[in-house]
């Protein structure tokens, strides 16, 4: 794996600067606390190896020139309970196409008594995995039983017709929570699968949101010759149509029967050159 260099810090710097306002009205949770508080462990999960605390996301599309742009922010608390956890945590891997622009990575360690230990530059990576996507790497530093690792990622992707989102793990959640945000000229649609709340939809002066939250979400154990994300605990939403002033065609676009053609034209359609 190769370091982040010196210049992509500083690419990192100046989207950061060009991208900070248009974050600055996302939601107040999402945000690391200037005191860290520890939190309790259920019952429940007394024989985990750890659990999520807490997964808040919130993504703000935008029209930028033609095309659109999400700006997204993703704040993650997990908690150790055991080795198991100290292992599990000791290397968190992030995975995005080549058209993600991250823009700000934080990570750090909350020890039991109270210590707080930021990760280093250094110990944040990126390499490319086998199937060509970014991966950014960090290594926390600190763990321990009863430690916690907090981590905030923001990023810029492409405003995809399709989104989806998972809420269940291989170690329990307590607590998830995720504010989609969009021009009110964008009609979307959504489904909830395998036990996950339907997302409401308000309407805040020339925005529209999709919101959704989720409590005490059991671990998805895996099971040998499983497919195991058919039975997690995800939202899907795709975009329906456009609702432009003086403009009345509400036919549907980008329809699922769309999107299957479009992953049969990418995995199963061959160029002469490839």
């Amino acid at each position: 794996m190769k370091k982040i260099t010196a210049i992509s810090l500083l690419f990192l710097s100046a989207l950061q600067a060009s991208a900070e306002k248009k974050l600055s009205k996302q939601p107040a949770f999402i945000d690391f606390s200037d005191k860290p508080a520890l939190h309790n462990v259920p019952p429940q999960y007394a024989n985990e190896p750890a659990f999520i605390v807490s997964r808040d996301e919130a993504v703000d599309y935008v029209y930028e020139g033609r095309t659109v742009n999400g700006y997204k922010t993703v704040h993650t608390i997990w908690k150790i309970l055991d080795s198991r956890g100290i292992e599990f945590l000791n290397s968190i891997g992030i995975t995005a196409d080549g058209k993600t622009r991250f823009i700000h990575i934080k990570a750090r360690t909350i020890q039991p008594n109270g210590k707080v230990q930021e990760v280093p530059q250094d110990m944040i990576k990126v390499t490319v995995d086998a199937s060509g996507m970014y991966k950014i790497v960090i290594a926390p530093e600190g763990l321990e039983k009863n430690a916690e690792v907090e981590l905030m990622l923001k990023e810029i992707v492409p405003g995809h017709p399709h989104i989806w989102d998972y809420f269940q793990y291989s170690i329990p959640v307590l607590s998830a929570r995720l504010d989609i945000s969009y021009p009110k000229d964008f009609v979307y649609e959504s489904r909830s699968y395998n036990g996950m709340p339907k997302m409401t939809e308000t309407t805040e002066g020339t925005r529209k949101h999709l919101r959704v939250a989720v409590s005490d979400v059991p671990a998805l154990k895996a099971e040998p010759y499983s497919y195991s994300d058919l039975y997690r605990m995800k939202v899907e939403i795709r975009r329906h149509h456009y609702t432009y002033a003086n403009y009345n065609d509400q036919s549907e676009i980008d329809t699922w029967d769309d999107f299957g053609r479009g992953l049969f034209d990418d995995f199963y359609k061959i160029t002469d050159k490839e």
